[in-house]
């Protein structure tokens, strides 16, 4: 995504907190206009995240919640999702309570807006077993075709792809962080597929590089792996 709709400061994903999408689109492209010509330059967008959601309602004709649903999360098996809430009290059944290390409110933004761009609850399980449905093995018979998986792992930047961070040793993996919450997910070229979420975070601080590294010790440890599918 292109022009002043970065996550860098002033996200617009994370202002004016009363808004809609309707009207957080309609203030953001009538204040925030683009000033760089579309398609040159390269921006990390939530934002775009929310658009993208609303194009994909404007396709399927149906809500984003649901479309997600029955194209990606039914064929990968997954079964454990929803959108979050707001609120401590709107927690879902089986949601965890989030907490922060420093000092940020983790109940403090419009979640329920993020949808499309960091709103889905999820276990771990189901994470891993959305990646297996679209790491490109033979293990699980992928969601997407082999070209939609090269035009996904393609970068678009250095080190940056369709929603893919990739390196030269093609591994694919992503991480996310809010207010309360931090997770990662790797797709790694030997095989592995990893999941991690937690229910904290200490902003400005090495704690993604270090559950980065946690993750490969422990499969560093494993001397002997299960030979049944614990997905079925």
């Amino acid at each position: 995504m292109v022009g002043d709709w970065g996550n860098e400061t002033d996200d617009p994903m994370f202002l004016n907190n009363k808004m809609d999408h309707d009207e957080l689109i309609y203030w953001t492209l009538e204040r925030r206009r683009l000033t760089r010509e579309p398609g040159r330059d390269y921006k990390y967008s939530n934002f775009g995240y929310c658009l993208l959601g609303r194009a994909i309602e404007e396709a399927t004709g149906k809500p984003y919640e649901f479309s997600a649903s029955d194209l990606v999360f039914q064929p990968s098996g997954m079964t454990s999702l929803d959108l979050t809430a707001n609120t401590l009290e709107e927690r879902k059944n089986f949601e965890v309570i989030y907490t922060d290390q420093t000092g940020y409110d983790p109940y403090g933004f419009n979640f329920k807006r993020m949808d499309s761009h960091g709103g889905w609850i999820s276990t771990s399980q189901d994470l891993a077993r959305f990646l297996v449905h679209v790491d490109g093995f033979t293990t699980k018979p992928d969601i997407l075709n082999p070209d939609s998986i090269k035009t996904m792992t393609t970068p678009a930047s250095p080190g940056y792809a369709k929603g893919w961070c990739v390196n030269r040793f093609n591994n694919w993996w992503h991480n996310g962080s809010l207010q309360g919450s931090l997770s990662f997910m790797v797709r790694a070229q030997n095989g592995f597929c990893m999941v991690a979420l937690i229910n904290s975070r200490r902003w400005k601080s090495s704690m993604d590089v270090e559950l980065d590294k946690l993750t490969w010790d422990m499969i560093s440890k494993v001397t002997v792996w299960p030979k049944t599918d614990l997905f079925s």
